[in-house]
């Protein structure tokens, strides 16, 4: 008899969706890792071919930020325990995102 665990992986993996989890689960450590000051100000939006994009809610912030880059790529790497993100590209948010960080 087999076990559901296999079958969920291969449902996962045919339709694409392993990928998109994993992906989540990286981006859900993102205030764990840069902590609450940071996280106020900037959020992640998506890991591709190990390149994290990143929101940031003013350009003072993505000033300092990318200062803080190698840091926040090595924190990051080292909370999973591998390389998951070799390079990070800080975004200005548009109005409708400032919206959603002035009411956090």
């Amino acid at each position: 008899m087999e076990t559901i665990g296999p079958a969920i992986d291969n449902f996962l993996e045919k339709y694409g969706l392993k990928k998109q989890l994993q992906a989540r689960k990286y981006l859900s450590a993102w205030d764990k890792i840069v902590g609450p000051k940071i996280s106020r100000h900037a959020r992640p939006l998506t890991i591709n071919k190990k390149k994290l994009i990143v929101e940031v809610n003013d350009s003072n912030w993505l000033y300092h930020l990318t200062m803080l880059k190698g840091r926040i790529i090595k924190d990051f790497n080292q909370e999973f325990h591998e390389e998951i993100i070799s390079e990070i590209k800080f975004i200005n948010a548009d109005f409708i995102s400032r919206e959603i960080y002035n009411n956090k």
